[in-house]
């Protein structure tokens, strides 16, 4: 217990009773085995292994769907031009695997958690009083038009053969990011995740519930190219990130210039910018925040708090 109320305050009792009971009361643990172990030294180990491809390929089992193959990058050299792209020497990165997308989704749809998946979409609505416009609510996939119109014409469709099954669309996204593997060290990779909208965001956005699928480890995503002869614009697949590209890039940015114009103009603009701001209520559980005594200064802001800028700029400015 020493060792459990000393240093990081991060360490639970749950995981006290993990190290107690796999580890140190494990059958197979051998104190000799601890000796001259260094935190730093073993994660450089892990870090640098090059082991065998066999112990690689047994984390993508075959059996869960998995399937290796490669991928072939045209290569650009400084100074040397090509007629064409595929002129370009090419050079193929090996050991790649991904899952078919529709065995990912049919995964999806089996497990226990697709209980709660919304199958048909609709429309909600928000009316605070009778005296008030109703006013749609845009919060989840299966709110949005774009799954309704598709929901609709799935429906239109004519049955193959006298087939009775429920027809529905399966929202389905995908997202990539580099993944930091190790408490200690520095390896990483470039994982594809499925997630699907059914599935209400706020149960999606918790780890513990392990919603996300994976689908490929590669380092370039290649459905343009799988795509094409379909038709598809693949584009349309990523979702915006508007956190980063516009609520925290292009409006924070945007902000920061009126707010220079507003001290070139002088006189009392930032004070009344600010008094404005202020007065404006809040709204809902936490749709619209109270805002701080100098919006102007934009300190120690968060990601709602610039969406709450520009939601009222017309009553700031």
């Amino acid at each position: 217990m020493s060792w459990f109320y000393s240093g990081s305050s991060m360490k639970s009792l749950a995981k006290l009773d993990h190290l107690m009971n796999e580890v140190i009361l494990a059958v197979d643990f051998n104190r000799a085995e601890l000796k001259e172990f260094g935190t730093l030294k073993e994660s450089s180990r892990l870090d640098n292994y090059q082991g065998d491809a066999e112990d690689i390929r047994s984390s993508f089992s075959a059996l869960d769907g998995w399937i290796e193959t490669g991928v072939k990058i045209c290569i650009p050299a400084d100074g040397v031009r090509h007629a064409t792209e595929d002129a370009a020497p090419l050079f193929e990165v090996a050991g790649l695997f991904y899952r078919k997308p529709l065995e990912v989704v049919k995964a999806a749809f089996h497990e226990s958690a697709a209980e709660h998946f919304h199958l048909t979409p609709f429309n909600m609505f928000y009316q605070p009083s009778d005296d008030i416009p109703v006013e749609k609510i845009y919060g989840e996939i299966y709110n949005s038009p774009a799954m309704l119109v598709e929901h609709e014409k799935i429906h239109s469709q004519p049955r193959e053969g006298d087939c009775t099954l429920e027809t529905v669309i399966a929202a389905v996204m995908f997202w990539s990011d580099s993944t930091h593997l190790m408490n200690f060290g520095t390896a990483s990779l470039w994982p594809i995740y499925l997630f699907l909208g059914n599935q209400s965001k706020y149960m999606r956005v918790k780890p513990t519930l392990f919603v996300a699928h994976h689908l490929a480890y590669i380092p370039k995503n290649a459905f343009s190219t799988q795509f094409t002869r379909f038709g598809f614009n693949f584009y349309t697949m990523f979702v915006p990130d508007l956190l980063h590209e516009f609520e925290l890039g292009v409006w924070k940015a945007t902000f920061a210039h009126l707010i220079r114009i507003l001290y070139a103009y002088g006189h009392d603009t930032i004070q009344q910018l600010n008094r404005q701001y202020r007065q404006v209520p809040t709204f809902s559980r936490g749709t619209i925040r109270k805002f701080t005594e100098n919006a102007s200064s934009m300190k120690k802001l968060a990601v709602w708090d610039f969406e709450d800028l520009l939601q009222h700029t017309n009553q700031g400015f």
